[in-house]
């Protein structure tokens, strides 16, 4: 009689012991994909070397728009433009050399990528500015010594605001806008002046709107690419996949 109970018991407590089971599966699989992050950043750091896969063709790129002639000051005080860029494809983003946050990490991913390209490369790296009145190119000099950017390789450019904000929205699609505006007044009535922008919480910390993404920009200029420099598969698949192809572009 009482190994019938125990068996009664045991088949009781059986469907109980399975949704355990399953429960605890779940768990451990929501726990590895919350680790994913974690391990991806781990590999930030690793270096990419570039190599030509010759059975890669050039036209498997899409085109994202044709960049007009340009022309700025890089930070040797000379004039550096399209004409300079043509015949090489580069790769650009848009910083300034005062930001605390996001400039800091993007300047290093281009210098981790100007140290994977080789020797002699035909690879150009160019960042713009989106603060020309404070970045001149002796400051861009002291900034691009900090990334230990090889003037061979990796330019700095400054210019007219209104027209390195052109290239920015118009030629890049990127957005490029200045943030350091006055903040809101008011009438005696209440209501807000019109004529001031209403952005009065501002973090003094980032003056500027631009985007963290880096630019991959053929021989002829025009845009191939868009990746974001924070996620390290984008910056893989520019290195390994993306610009071996236009390396290949005869």
């Amino acid at each position: 009689m009482e190994k019938k109970v125990e068996k009664k018991e045991t088949a009781l407590f059986l469907p109980q012991l399975v949704a355990l089971g399953l429960i605890a599966s779940v768990l451990a699989a929501a726990s590895q994909a919350v680790n994913q992050p974690a391990q991806l950043s781990a590999h930030v750091n690793q270096e990419i070397h570039v190599s030509v896969n010759p059975g890669v063709s050039a036209g498997e790129l899409p085109v994202y728009g044709q960049l007009s002639d340009f022309s700025f000051t890089e930070r040797n005080g000379k004039s550096f433009g399209a004409n300079e860029l043509k015949q090489h494809p580069w790769i650009a983003d848009f910083i300034y050399t005062s930001c605390t946050t996001e400039c800091p990490l993007m300047s290093a991913e281009m210098a981790r990528l100007q140290k994977s390209l080789p020797e002699q490369t035909p690879v150009k790296l160019v960042s713009f500015t989106v603060d020309p009145e404070v970045d001149t190119p002796a400051r861009l000099a002291e900034y691009a010594e900090r990334f230990q950017a090889k003037s061979e390789v990796w330019k700095f450019l400054t210019g007219p605001r209104e027209k390195l904000y052109a290239l920015a929205q118009k030629g890049f699609h990127l957005p490029a806008q200045a943030m350091d505006v006055a903040p809101q007044k008011h009438h005696e009535s209440g209501h807000e002046d019109s004529t001031h922008d209403k952005t009065a919480s501002v973090p003094k910390e980032n003056p500027f709107l631009h985007s963290q993404k880096f630019v991959l920009v053929d021989q002829d200029l025009q845009i191939r690419g868009y990746y974001d420099s924070t996620r390290p598969e984008e910056l893989e698949r520019l290195l390994k996949t993306d610009l071996p192809r236009l390396l290949k572009k005869p």
